[in-house]
């Protein structure tokens, strides 16, 4: 079969999603005309981006291991279908602001890495839970890394 569109390789600018080709059956010299239907698919080409943050939440020491305590983390990505979708997860920090003592005495505050006392346990939700005991006395502050990704 000969296509009689034009140059390989090359879509008319005004291309629309259903268009008509025409061309000619070689054995029979006769031209056809046949629906052509072009779609175009989502590449992987952004990153998730953070919303409403920083993220920020009070929780007692005494809460127990599996409570939710945040529950509002929420990356959008451009990208869409399986493109789009967003999972979290806690990562190591880098280790800015961890150890600092700020204050005096019963007003000190010791700042560590939160990364495995807290977890997100579904990671397409984007909630936070206790994964360790937490000790008031020892760190009144934890710093949280949270990646966004997209599963492909």
């Amino acid at each position: 079969m000969t296509l009689l569109s034009g140059p390989p390789n090359i879509l008319p600018s005004t291309a629309k999603i259903g268009q008509n080709l025409s061309c000619t059956v070689k054995q029979t010299n006769k031209k056809r005309t046949i629906p052509v239907i072009v779609r175009v698919s989502d590449i992987n080409d952004n990153k998730p981006k953070f919303v409403n943050t920083p993220y920020e939440t009070t929780v007692p020491e005494l809460t127990p291991v599996g409570s939710t305590i945040f529950k509002n983390v929420v990356a959008m990505d451009a990208d869409a279908g399986v493109n789009g979708i967003v999972e979290y997860s806690i990562a190591p920090g880098d280790g800015t602001g961890i150890g600092n003592n700020d204050g005096v005495g019963r007003n000190r505050i010791t700042t560590a890495d939160g990364y495995g006392y807290f977890s997100i346990n579904l990671p397409h939700q984007g909630q936070v839970t206790v994964n360790r005991t937490l000790d008031f006395e020892r760190t009144q502050r934890y710093l949280v890394t949270i990646f966004a990704s997209v599963s492909r």
